[in-house]
């Protein structure tokens, strides 16, 4: 079977638009080239400029019935990261 090259730009997660299993197994598949990333601002500033984040390790936490929101939080414990709700 005949494959297009991946593209380092692949690695991009949509993480307000793709499904948490799909941003998770994105992270798996592309592990060990390209990686994969994310775009965030940090605070209310509309006018900063965005960071790229390496994700280097994620999980699909249980569905929680949460309402899609654009903020990412700190987990409870410090072994927890970075928290967020995909879309």
């Amino acid at each position: 079977v005949n494959a297009d090259m991946i593209d380092s730009s692949e690695g991009e997660l949509f993480v307000w638009r793709d499904s948490a299993r799909d941003c998770h197994n994105k992270v798996r598949g592309f592990s060990m080239w390209p990686g994969t990333f994310l775009y965030m601002t940090i605070g209310d500033d509309e006018d900063s400029e965005p960071i790229k984040v390496k994700i280097i390790k994620s999980q699909v936490l249980e569905e929680s019935g949460a309402e899609l929101t654009n903020k990412i939080i700190l987990g409870k414990a410090k072994k927890d990261g970075l928290m967020l709700i995909c879309g």
